[in-house]
């Protein structure tokens, strides 16, 4: 049994070599695309000489060897800042400067080094140890900064679905696992989890891959600050006459400009069109009106669905969602299901019957 799963581990790390290799050639041509696609390209080239060096356990009885396990497992433990790295430069872009990453990097380089030389199982235990509590902490850093990141999208766009960084909590969670099982088979040497970590960062990476290649790159202020809550902007008071005009001037130009129709709209393009600044605007959607502005365009899209969906018994769902100004069907399910307590499905049908 212990072959078998000797063969297994064996298998499965030269699916995870493949995979790197594969993916790293992938993004190496599309790397000017945008720059977390270059960064993540680097990420990946140094996750398959991470995985290639771990060719040595070819050699028989090299398994059986602690003191390469140790050294071998250090090695890996790199892995943790790099990934840290790169998830602080997907929250915010041109995060990753050189002193940064060695700053990130040195903690874990100096104990890795340690036991290359000395062998040191201490040290070795340590380390794992340092690199699970820095994980937690990175962790609980980025679910906050994804809170301020998400803020900051709703506050100034119309739209989520290439911007948002939501996707990050599921690769946290994610990589929380693969650490786990990591910490397992480095503290237990166990081949079977060894191939349960190969298959799992497979998974994990493809996850990856796939979100940072529809992710466009957004520069947003404050995110990684803990103690930033979304949108930092000095407030903006105005008397109630001014907040009234300045109300029924906004309602006038959405409506008869029909701004709501744009997919790409922006808080920026509105403050324009209404001749007031983002702050303003913000803040009285936020103060008045108590929504954000990526809910409030989404109300007049809604509403013009509803229209619609009332005159056009016989209009596609797809249609309605590109002509309301919504960027895909799913958003505009989401959003009407929202304001409506129904999908749009279910009112049209509703709105049959009573007619």
């Amino acid at each position: 049994m212990e072959a078998l799963y000797e063969n297994i581990a064996h298998f499965t790390h030269g699916m995870a070599t493949m995979f790197f290799i594969f993916i790293s050639i992938l993004l190496y041509q599309k790397r000017k695309q945008n720059s977390l696609v270059r960064f993540l390209c680097r990420v990946m080239v140094f996750w398959t000489v991470i995985f290639l060096k771990d060719v040595v356990y070819l050699a028989d009885g090299l398994w059986l060897s602690n003191r390469i396990i140790h050294i071998t497992s250090s090695i890996d433990m790199l892995c943790i800042p790099v990934f840290a790295v790169f998830l602080f430069e997907v929250v915010k872009p041109g995060w990753a400067r050189a002193v940064k990453v060695l700053l990130m990097l040195l903690p874990t380089i100096i104990p890795v080094v340690i036991v290359i030389f000395t062998g040191s199982v201490n040290v070795f235990r340590g380390l794992i140890l340092y690199s699970n509590i820095l994980a937690v902490v990175v962790a609980a850093l980025l679910l906050r900064s994804t809170n301020n990141f998400n803020k900051f999208i709703k506050a100034n766009y119309s739209y989520t679905e290439t911007i948002s960084i939501y996707w990050l909590r599921k690769v946290v969670f994610f990589l929380l696992l693969l650490l786990l099982a990591w910490s397992v088979v480095a503290w237990g040497n166990l081949m079977l989890g060894e191939s349960m970590y190969y298959l799992s960062a497979i998974a994990v990476f493809s996850y990856i891959y796939q979100h940072t290649m529809r992710h466009h790159v957004v520069s947003v202020p404050n995110t990684l600050n803990p103690f930033i809550h979304g949108n930092n902007e000095n407030e903006v008071q105005a008397t109630a006459a001014e907040t009234d005009r300045f109300a029924a001037k906004l309602v006038k130009t959405m409506e008869e400009q029909h701004l709501f129709l744009n997919p790409l709209l922006t808080l920026r393009e509105v403050a324009t069109a209404t001749c007031t600044n983002r702050t303003y605007l913000s803040e009285y959607l936020n103060r008045e009106l108590n929504t954000n502005f990526y809910d409030y365009v989404n109300s007049y899209r809604i509403q013009e669905a509803e229209k619609l969906l009332l005159s056009d018994k016989s209009i596609k769902l797809e249609e309605v969602s590109v002509r309301c100004g919504f960027n895909s069907l799913s958003t505009f399910q989401r959003s009407f299901q929202k304001v409506n307590g129904k999908t749009p499905a279910k009112f049209r049908a509703e709105s049959i019957f009573r007619g």
